[in-house]
């Protein structure tokens, strides 16, 4: 089945890319603009909310795999030279 890339949305008349062909298991027949505006202001609340937990998650993530990047650089410096120093492990945390 051929699905086209683009949709009219059934509001506003706007053409939005077809969701379909992002992976959506669900057609959407309006725009993002018009279906957040059906939406409550609790609704949306509450999206934003979740939005904000999800990017503190993710910038959590990043921080922790950014920290045991440095530890492992740390780790393979002492064992190389059996000791290290206060600028050895600044360059670590650097690279």
């Amino acid at each position: 089945m051929i699905v086209p890339k683009s949709l009219k949305c059934r509001l506003c008349k706007t053409r939005f890319p077809n969701p379909l062909r992002n992976g959506s298991q669900v057609v959407i027949v309006t725009c993002d603009d018009c279906r957040k505006a059906q939406f409550s202001a609790k609704s949306l609340r509450m999206i934003e909310k979740r939005e904000v937990e999800v990017n503190k998650v993710k910038a959590k993530e990043r921080a922790n795999k950014i920290v045991a990047k440095i530890n492992k650089d740390v780790e393979r410096e002492k064992k190389a030279n059996d000791f290290i120093s206060l600028y050895d492990f600044t360059l670590a945390r650097e690279k």
